[in-house]
């Protein structure tokens, strides 16, 4: 149900199918998402996916051949998007060259025919909440990528857009200064209260910013939830590998032992998989394991579950050290605290892991 107050629905796609050619395939294959007053979504999965697609929808600049997007409960499906009042920022932040920052951020104030005295209390509050005032009189030319993102930030938030949408306003920033801008952004936007909805591939993106995260796949949703739940709890291996879980296999159910509680699956040689039994189905085919839960050692474990195998990657990360090591089931991928100088590439080592840290996916 939609309404006005904290925490209800503001924004809908209902059923959303969407393509570029009456003829050609679909790249939104019925879309759903709800998006809460204040919240902010991202769309996050890989090139191709959809995600562009539906920002352009929820935009009004793609009109589905089925579904509906609703604000506040009113059908704009068939408004225009110079109507919907939503503030867009593009992955090329799309500031004109010729015009300064002041005439930039103005540009859609002008369009509205606010009176000047107007235009300019609000450039001056706009520029201040995103920090750029003294850089009015400023060219996009003479600005850093950073400055040039708050630029095209700043001219959305002036029209008080009831939506924002970002569609990779990230990718042209240089990475040190990604996590700070990331910050940045998520603060202002909270501080508006404004419904947001960002698109990106990053990862680390999605999880710095957004209150929920959907992953979309060939023009569906895979999964919506918090990037917490999304972390601990991923529904499809596609989803686990998006996230993170380097370590995903298809299960073998050969020479299978049985106790109470587990399943030992020996599928390989010196390869002892166990799985806990409460958490099984008759669907379940793969199973994962994030890199940072695996143990490496060069000492045989006493019991399973371990998986045998020989080093072939070794790489001081920083704060940590990657393994990759070659196993009779595939490579896997160790993530540990750095500092193990013991464990060299050609050494045969033994992996093994906390039961409870095991991932269980049907698809």
């Amino acid at each position: 149900m939609v309404g006005e107050g904290e925490g209800m629905v503001y924004l809908q796609l209902e059923n959303i199918w969407a393509r570029y050619s009456r003829r050609g395939p679909y790249v939104l294959k019925g879309i759903n998402i709800n998006v809460k007053r204040g919240e902010i979504l991202a769309l996050l999965g890989p090139s191709g996916c959809g995600k562009s697609t539906t920002l352009k929808v929820i935009a009004g600049f793609v009109t589905p051949t089925k579904g509906r997007v609703l604000i506040d409960g009113k059908d704009v499906t068939p408004i225009p998007p110079n109507r919907r009042n939503i503030g867009i920022v593009f992955q090329s932040y799309a500031l004109f060259p010729h015009m300064t920052v002041f005439q930039n951020v103005a540009y859609g104030l002008t369009l509205r025919r606010m009176p000047f005295s107007e235009i300019r209390r609000k450039v001056k509050e706009v520029l201040e909440l995103v920090g750029l005032s003294g850089l009015e009189n400023k060219y996009p030319r003479e600005l850093s990528g950073g400055q040039q993102q708050r630029v095209a930030l700043a001219r959305a938030l002036a029209i008080e857009p009831k939506i924002m949408l970002l569609d990779e306003p990230m990718s042209n920033i240089d990475p040190i200064l990604r996590s700070r801008l990331r910050s940045d952004l998520k603060g202002i936007l909270k501080k508006l209260n404004i419904t947001t909805v960002y698109v990106t591939h990053d990862r680390d993106d999605a999880f710095e910013i957004a209150d929920r995260i959907a992953i979309m796949k060939d023009g569906v949703i895979e999964q919506v939830d918090t990037p917490e739940r999304l972390f601990n709890k991923p529904k499809t291996r596609f989803v686990a590998e998006f996230v993170g879980v380097e370590n995903t296999f298809k299960l073998e159910f050969k020479n299978v032992e049985e106790t109470d509680d587990h399943l030992v699956v020996n599928p390989a040689s010196e390869v002892y998989i166990v799985l806990p039994k409460h958490k099984l189905s008759k669907d379940i085919l793969y199973f994962g394991i994030r890199p940072e839960k695996l143990i490496i050692s060069i000492k045989k474990p006493e019991k399973p579950p371990y998986i045998k195998g020989r080093v072939v990657v070794k790489a001081f990360k920083g704060v940590i050290s990657r393994f990759v090591v070659e196993t009779a089931i595939g490579n896997m991928v160790v993530h540990t605290p750095s500092g193990i100088r013991n464990i060299n590439v050609g050494d045969v080592v033994y992996l093994s892991y906390n039961i409870d840290d095991i991932l269980l996916f049907s698809r």
